[in-house]
């Protein structure tokens, strides 16, 4: 993972994001895909329907992947 990079921006006054926001789901998405395990992978437990690995839209911010 790259490290120190600033992805978007803030607002005035740094409460919201002002462009490019990303999401706690988007983060974890990032860390499985920088160790090689699909984001969108879907693992069944046995005995439970099957599980995602990350929200539904939740996508690697591409930005921090070297």
């Amino acid at each position: 993972l790259k490290r120190g990079e600033v992805i978007g921006s803030s607002d005035a006054t740094g409460a919201y994001p002002k462009d490019r926001p990303v999401t706690p789901a988007d983060l974890v998405a990032t860390l499985y895909a920088a160790f090689g395990i699909d984001p969108n992978l879907t693992v069944q437990v046995p005995g439970s329907e099957p599980i995602r690995l990350v929200d539904r839209g939740a996508a690697p911010i591409r930005e921090l992947l070297a």
